[in-house]
C-alpha cells in the first residue's frame, strides 16, 4: 500500500473559513470513497490558532430525505470553552444549486445563511470546476465582514489529490480537485482550496487564506479529521470480538474539562448498543488526552473524562455498573504526531478495552 505524503499548507484564517494544514498520516485504504450524505452523519475539523488551545467544530446531519435535511452546527471556541451550537435547515435545491458557501458559524446565525451551503460548494459550482475548470462563487466569512468575497476560483491541474481522513475510525482516503482564486469584499484575500470529488458531497477538505495586510486575518489551520456514520457501532462491536479493544475519537469534551456535548450521542449510542448485543462483556473505559498541559493535569483530566463516560452510560443509556469500570492513561499512549492539530485531535479519544483470552476469544 503507498505511503501517504505529509503536506504544510500555510494559510490565515480562523472558524471554518477552511484554513487547513494537510497531514496524510498512517496507511490508507486505496479505493477512492464517497461521502454520502444521511441522517447520522458527523464531521469533525480540528483547528488550530496562535494563542488558543486547540478545538473542534463538528457538523451533524440530524435528519435528511429528498427534498430537505436538518444540521446542527457545534464548536468549542471561545474564552469559556464550553460548546455552542445551533440547527438550521438544508434544502436539496441548496445543495444542488446555491452559489454561496459559508465557512463560520455563530450562535444566532442560523437564518443568515439561507440559500447558502454550509461547509460544502454546491454540485452545480462542482460541475461547473469540472467541466470548465473555473467558477464564480460567493464565500461568506462573517468573523471578517459583513460584506461577501466574491471571485473566480479555477482548477490547479486536471487530476486529484488524495487526501487522508479517519472515516468510522478508518484510516480512509477522499479523493479532491484543488481549486485557487482570489475573492474580493471588504478586501482582498487569495484562497487555495481541496473539494471533495463527489457528485453528491462536495465537502470542502481544507483551504489556505492569505490577506496581507489585513491583521484580522489570523494564521491558523484547519482540517476534516474524522468523518462518523451509523457503521460505527459496528466497527466498535467488531473490534471488541476480533481485537478486545477499539478507539472512539468522537466523544466530545468542552476544553480541559469533562463535560461533554450532545454531540457525542451517536458515539455513545453506539457503545450501548454494542454492550446491549452482547451482555456477557464487561469492559473498561480509557480516557487518553493530546500532550497540550502538564503531564499529572492530563492523567486527572483522562480519568475524569473516562468516569465520565461510565457514569453516563449507567444513568442515561442503563447500562450495569458493574459491567464498566474506568481508568485514566493521560497523553502516555498517543496514536499520532502530537506535534500537529491533527495528530492531537486523534490523541484525544476514549479507548474500550474488554477481558480476552489468548487469540483474541473472551
Amino acid at each position: 500500500m503507498a505511503r501517504s505524503r505529509s503536506r504544510a499548507v500555510g494559510c490565515r484564517g480562523t472558524l471554518l473559513t477552511f484554513c487547513l494544514a494537510v497531514l496524510h498520516a498512517g496507511p490508507v485504504r486505496a479505493q477512492a470513497v464517497q461521502v454520502p450524505f444521511t441522517a447520522g452523519q458527523q464531521l469533525t475539523w480540528s483547528i488550530s490558532l496562535p494563542g488558543e488551545p486547540d478545538y473542534e467544530a463538528v457538523l451533524t446531519i440530524l435528519s435528511s430525505d429528498t427534498a430537505a435535511a436538518t444540521i446542527r452546527w457545534s464548536w468549542n471556541r471561545g474564552v469559556e470553552r464550553v460548546w455552542k451550537g445551533w440547527e438550521r435547515p438544508l434544502s436539496a435545491r441548496e445543495r444542488r444549486r446555491a452559489r454561496s458557501a459559508y465557512f463560520y458559524a455563530h450562535e444566532g446565525g442560523r437564518n443568515e445563511y439561507r440559500g447558502t451551503t454550509p461547509a460544502m460548494i454546491s454540485v452545480a459550482i462542482l460541475d461547473e470546476i469540472k467541466s470548465q475548470g473555473r467558477a464564480d462563487v460567493v464565500w461568506l466569512l462573517p468573523q471578517f465582514s459583513v460584506r461577501p468575497f466574491r471571485g473566480v476560483v479555477e482548477r490547479v491541474g486536471s487530476g486529484t489529490e488524495p487526501f487522508s481522513v479517519l472515516m468510522d475510525g478508518e484510516p480512509t482516503t477522499l479523493q479532491g480537485i484543488r481549486v485557487h482564486g482570489k475573492l474580493r469584499g471588504e478586501f482582498e484575500y487569495e484562497t487555495s482550496t481541496l473539494l471533495l470529488d463527489d457528485p453528491e458531497t462536495p465537502w470542502v477538505l481544507e483551504s489556505a487564506a492569505d490577506a496581507p495586510g489585513v491583521e484580522r486575518v489570523r494564521t491558523g489551520h484547519l482540517r476534516l479529521v474524522r468523518i462518523g456514520s451509523g457503521a460505527r457501532g459496528a466497527r466498535v462491536s467488531d473490534e471488541l470480538e476480533k481485537r478486545c479493544r477499539t478507539s472512539l475519537h468522537d466523544v466530545f469534551f468542552a476544553t480541559g474539562s469533562d463535560v461533554m456535548d450532545d454531540t457525542s450521542a451517536p458515539a455513545l449510542q453506539a457503545i450501548a448498543d454494542v454492550l446491549v448485543k452482547h451482555p456477557d462483556w464487561s469492559v473498561t473505559i480509557l480516557g487518553h488526552t493530546d500532550s497540550i498541559g502538564g503531564e499529572d493535569a492530563n492523567h486527572d483530566l483522562s480519568t475524569r473524562r473516562a468516569e465520565r463516560v461510565r457514569t453516563v452510560l449507567v444513568e442515561q443509556y442503563g447500562i450495569a455498573p458493574d459491567r464498566l469500570s474506568s481508568e485514566g492513561r493521560g497523553e502516555k499512549e498517543p496514536v499520532a504526531d502530537n506535534g500537529t492539530a491533527e495528530g492531537r485531535a486523534r490523541n484525544r479519544r476514549v479507548d474500550l478495552e474488554r477481558p480476552c483470552g489468548a487469540g483474541g476469544e473472551g
